[in-house]
């Protein structure tokens, strides 16, 4: 495979609400979107990141859980995988977009 072609790990929407339900203390949801799209709808549960302010706020991410990113398109979501991975971050998953969750939103 090309160096340049990278490939990060993924987690479908379904495994994650499957997770959400049984263990939701082993889950750190990051919302990559602006604030505005935040308060307009996120997964219950999730933080607000901003992508442009996540490696300032990478010191806030525990280590020990896993770390679910997602963002509008998906393409911010998965520079944030490779980011958090080189942070130290060790349990990282793509979401990708959110219209990969198939379930309920809440406003904030």
């Amino acid at each position: 495979m090309p160096e340049r072609i990278k490939t990060f790990p993924v987690i479908h929407g379904h495994k994650l609400r499957e997770i959400f339900q049984d263990t939701p203390e082993d889950l750190f949801i990051l919302d990559l979107r602006s604030p505005d799209r935040y308060i307009e709808g996120h997964i219950p549960g999730a933080h607000s990141f901003p992508f442009s302010q996540l490696e300032q706020k990478v010191h806030s991410i525990p280590k020990n859980k896993i770390v679910v990113v997602y963002c509008q398109n998906g393409l911010k979501s998965s520079l944030a995988v490779d980011l958090l991975k080189k942070k130290g971050i060790p349990h990282v998953f793509s979401l990708g977009s959110l219209k990969h969750w198939d379930y309920e939103l809440i406003p904030s």
